[in-house]
């Protein structure tokens, strides 16, 4: 059972080298723009160009293939349950049911509303990926603080975005320890359940050096007399550039037509027949 982790991967992209402040922008900008329609007519153009910016930061494919798997089944999921649950308020008028499987009653007003969910998450996640796998880590506090965000909670989000993944790398790499030693985490028998309740010795330890290193890291800031000033200067530091610059012009000419567009052309659900 392979275990959802990312790391930083480098490259040499224009994505990569814009300013993770540019990058957050573009996360926002999608979030809001297709949070406008519920039309599969402005979205898709929305999600082309989610897709151009996601193509051309070269992510090699291997590297996020569990995570495109996971959120494959979350959106599955996601189009059945709105399917079965379609809110009649958003088409007003009686639905045209197409085929049913079991309790599943598939409209096809349900169909284009899921597939207008469906787009909107896409649309949304590849810059969310984005962000994360071509972001440096050590980026991560610097970027919080210069978008006007306190200095401590800065950094507890930068120990957050951390953490995740840092917890996970303990799990594997004790995991692995426990295999050379002998231990069957993997075994076939018993099924599904014996092996869940097979991993939950190895969690103890995991919890302990998480413990340690959560303590460590209380320490060193003590230490260095943290939260003492009202703003502190950080080892690394960003800058932006003129294509930044027109990124967030970019980005920013996407969300005021998007906004005019869905006040104006596409208002509501839209379904073509």
């Amino acid at each position: 059972m392979p275990i959802v982790t990312y790391r930083y991967i480098q490259g040499e992209t224009l994505v990569h080298k814009l300013d993770p402040r540019v990058k957050l922008l573009m996360i926002g900008s999608f979030v809001i723009s297709v949070s406008r329609f519920l039309d599969l007519r402005p979205l898709l153009p929305l999600l082309l160009f989610s897709l151009s910016i996601y193509l051309a930061a070269r992510i090699p494919f291997k590297d996020v293939k569990t995570v495109w798997k996971y959120l494959t089944i979350f959106l599955l999921v996601i189009t059945g349950i709105n399917n079965l649950f379609f809110p009649v308020g958003l088409w007003g008028e009686e639905l045209r049911p197409l085929f049913q499987i079991g309790p599943l009653k598939v409209t096809l007003e349900g169909m284009f509303y899921s597939l207008a969910v469906v787009t909107r998450f896409l649309t949304v996640a590849m810059p969310a990926i984005l962000f994360i796998y071509t972001t440096d880590p050590s980026l991560f506090g610097v970027t919080f603080a210069k978008i006007g965000l306190p200095d401590k909670i800065a950094y507890a989000f930068d120990l957050a975005m951390r953490y995740v993944p840092t917890l996970i790398r303990n799990m594997e790499s004790t995991i692995n320890s426990q295999r050379a030693r002998g231990y069957e985490v993997d075994a076939v028998k018993g099924g599904v359940i014996h092996r869940v309740l097979r991993v939950v010795p190895l969690i103890v330890p995991v919890t302990i050096d998480s413990a340690v290193s959560t303590e460590e890291i209380s320490d060193a800031m003590e230490l260095r007399c943290f939260g003492v000033a009202k703003r502190r200067t950080w080892y690394y530091e960003i800058r932006m550039r003129k294509i930044d610059y027109i990124f967030v012009a970019i980005f920013l000419a996407m969300v005021i037509t998007s906004i005019i567009l869905s006040k104006t052309l596409f208002k509501g659900l839209w379904v073509p027949f």
